[in-house]
């Protein structure tokens, strides 16, 4: 079974293959499913903060607002998804909070 083709053409070489790439299964799909939970949490998070960022107290839309993990997703993973782990802030003050 021949799934690699190569060319040279001067010094330029061609590769063309006909194996199908596994898909990164698992950890992929916990990504997505972590993240669509996310988004879904960012509209409780939203009505719960009155639409302002908890860190400067601005309103922004819902869309504008990033959801932060106070402990950190590295830290502790089992509360990734945890309401009482998650605060919406706006863009600026996330990049506050993760510079320090």
């Amino acid at each position: 079974m021949d799934f690699l083709k190569k060319w040279k053409i001067g010094r330029v070489r061609i590769y063309v293959t006909t194996y199908r790439m596994k898909r990164r299964g698992s950890y992929d799909d916990l990504r997505r499913n972590v993240r669509h939970r996310l988004l879904r949490h960012r509209g409780a998070l939203y009505r719960r903060q009155c639409g302002c960022c908890a860190v400067c107290g601005c309103c922004f839309p819902e869309e504008e607002m990033e959801v932060h993990h106070v402990l950190g997703v590295s830290d502790r993973p089992d509360l990734v998804c945890r309401r009482d782990n998650l605060l919406l802030v706006c863009g600026a003050c996330h990049v506050k909070l993760h510079e320090g």
